[in-house]
């Protein structure tokens, strides 16, 4: 069995789905950002409510492009869901609090704090796949 192939395989695999999955979260916050006067009509005929939702709708564009890659890289190891733990928990909506209620961001802080969380969670996954012995993983995998 040569190792180096079955890496390179796998590497390769992982970057284009985490490079598809980027794309299409790419395309999916250009069309929200494109359409901001006209998206929040879908859900809400009022105009108030529409004013508030268009003032969001940059956030949602970010959230679909983090959670596009997160969701590609996530897995069932203890360190990935500690990355989510650390990222979410402890830093995202510590600082959403902060932001929303200290800083009187209202909900655009909270949710921003809570995206600042999501992007942290992504960092960390990124810094553990780098680090990851694809080596040891395909020899484990093929056991």
């Amino acid at each position: 069995m040569n190792l180096d192939w079955d890496v390179q395989e796998q590497l390769s695999t992982l970057c284009v789905t985490v490079l598809e999955s980027l794309a299409i979260g790419m395309v999916c916050m250009i069309v929200v950002l494109i359409t901001k006067d006209y998206f929040s009509a879908i859900f809400t005929s009022k105009e108030l409510q529409q004013a508030a939702a268009k003032l969001s709708l940059f956030l949602l564009g970010i959230t679909m492009v983090l959670n596009s890659v997160l969701l590609e890289v996530d897995g069932k190891d203890w360190w990935l869901r500690s990355t989510w733990v650390v990222g979410y928990y402890i830093f995202g909506l510590p600082l959403g609090f902060l932001l929303g209620y200290k800083a009187n961001l209202g909900v655009k802080g909270i949710w921003g704090g809570m995206k600042c969380g999501t992007a942290l969670q992504t960092l960390l996954l990124l810094i553990v796949l780098h680090r990851t012995l694809w080596n040891k993983e395909v020899e484990q995998s093929s056991e």
